[in-house]
């Protein structure tokens, strides 16, 4: 006899195992690598033969440049990465910068482990990706290595998959940060299918020693190396013709070439305060101490300074406002001065005696490529052998949503820059995909159905046939037909017919 409950147990293990592989195919993979300070065109200093892996690349998807977004510094750029927001919009306004509405007037410093964690100085409205994220089906974790501005809680979620006692300015491996990114994509039980990687270099090299100084090229070439482990990791574990890679940076860099000091000019240290630790700076955010706003700006504007310096009312500049975005947060002091491409702020000569940096950056984007960083793309929805002209880094948030399959949160940035970049560069590929995931699971779903159906009236027939019709005969009266146990209802069911 066949057994009724194995076989519709068995139905269901094939159905739940065919809509679990179904699910997971809705949940396409992203990883975003920064590699902090990469210039948009330090490849350009090396010959191809000297940097494979980086060409491959180039070779096998897509090259551009990035126009980043003022201040051109690390946390800014970084949460814009994510966010697709400006800093006037995600709260992450300088690495350092005091915030004067916080309960307590506090300050937020980089280098502080709290802060990097802190949901107060993110979660201001801003939507990180791996918020993003969870608003697909299917499998949806992500995880962040030592990302800037991208460790911590926002809306209630944070990334599944940290390392819990480290911060961006931990000293880690980088080989290892390649090898658990891998482990975590292909983990056997919940896989991560969205991953953010932060390089803390070339950054410091380039402080040190330059923009494109030899130490930076020497960098470069042990990067390709490194580059060509994980190649060769993601063609062993499968994951190369799965995994959608994004390699960006931050912000580019320049050589330094002046100091301008302020008390040179008379602008003294007790006029103003900077919000934060100043002892050099390519851009600076000040506040009036003993000075108005309108002293101190005709001090920084006076004749001698004008070729130098840029300085801008929060308040009353449009450029700041239409063209940097740089205006509309309480997080933004009243003036902003940054220097020409080259030039470092410093409030007096005391400052200068110990600064040894030869490379800088902060300037403004708009006006100075040197800040431009670099693009690169490859995996399975990117176009090979492609390189289209500069795009905004705030469009890096809508083109992972699209990948990822999921609704944007409101932002900034557009996904029309680069469409073309993409195999699929028809308007609506994201919609395309869902509803294509969709009608295979409902396809699925109802074929499952059917055959259950089927194999449980097959062996339901077959189990009737076998046993014997309950007859009772009245001495007294006609043939009766007393009610059989439905074989589809249990005794429990009967008070519901």
């Amino acid at each position: 006899m066949i057994d009724s409950s194995k076989v519709s147990s068995f139905c269901i293990t094939i159905f739940i195992y065919v809509l679990t592989e179904v699910v997971d195919c809705s949940s396409p993979k992203v990883l975003l690598i920064s590699v902090d300070g990469f210039r948009y065109n330090y490849l350009d200093l090396l010959a191809a033969e000297e940097t494979p892996n980086f060409h491959y690349f180039i070779q096998n998807g897509v090259k551009s440049e990035l126009v980043n977004v003022f201040p051109t510094n690390t946390y800014p750029n970084h949460y814009t990465l994510i966010t697709g927001l400006y800093p006037e919009s995600h709260g992450i306004v300088q690495n350092r910068f005091f915030d004067k509405d916080f309960r307590v007037k506090d300050f937020f410093w980089y280098d502080n482990r709290r802060d990097n964690f802190d949901p107060v100085w993110y979660d201001v409205g801003a939507e990180p990706i791996y918020v993003t994220n969870k608003k697909g089906s299917g499998i949806r974790k992500c995880g962040s290595i030592l990302w800037p501005g991208g460790l911590g809680k926002v809306k209630g979620v944070e990334p599944e998959m940290v390392y819990e006692d480290k911060d961006p300015f931990s000293h880690v491996n980088f080989t290892k940060m390649f090898d658990d990114m891998v482990d975590w994509f292909t983990m056997k039980d919940n896989p991560i299918n969205l991953g953010l990687l932060y390089f803390d270099e070339p950054d410091e090299l380039a402080h040190k020693f330059g923009a494109g100084s030899l130490e930076v090229i020497k960098f470069i070439k042990e990067f390709d190396g490194l580059l060509g482990h994980f190649i060769n990791k993601l063609k062993d574990t499968g994951l190369i013709n799965e995994l959608n890679i994004i390699l960006v940076a931050d912000h580019g860099f320049t050589n330094i070439t002046e100091h301008v000091v302020f008390t040179d000019y008379e602008i003294w240290e007790h006029e103003y305060t900077t919000g934060s630790h100043f002892q050099n700076r390519a851009a600076l955010q000040m506040y009036p101490k003993d000075s108005s706003i309108e002293v101190l700006y005709k001090k920084l504007t006076n004749d001698t300074l004008r070729d130098k310096i840029d300085v801008y009312l929060r308040d009353r500049s449009d450029y700041l406002r239409s063209k940097l975005h740089f205006s509309a947060s309480s997080r933004i002091a009243p003036i902003i001065v940054t220097g020409k491409e080259g030039i470092v702020l410093f409030p007096n000569k005391s400052a200068t005696q110990n600064y040894t940096n030869k490379g800088g950056h902060g300037y403004d984007p708009l006006k100075f490529r040197n800040m431009h960083p670099i693009f690169l793309a490859m995996g399975p929805v990117f176009k090979k052998r492609v390189e289209i002209p500069a795009f905004p880094n705030l469009d890096i948030y809508p083109l992972m949503c699209h990948i990822l399959g999921v609704e944007p949160a409101p932002n900034n940035g557009t996904l029309e820059s680069v469409r073309d970049i993409l195999v699929d560069s028809v308007s609506g590929n994201r919609e395309n995909l869902i509803t294509g995931i969709t009608s295979v699971s409902l396809l699925v779903v109802f074929g499952m159905t059917v055959l259950i159906a089927g194999l449980y009236a097959i062996c339901a027939c077959h189990n009737a046939r076998k046993k014997p019709r309950i007859i009772v005969r009245r001495l007294d009266g006609p043939t009766n037909h007393l009610h059989t146990h439905h074989l589809l209802q249990s005794d429990d069911d009967d008070d519901e017919f």
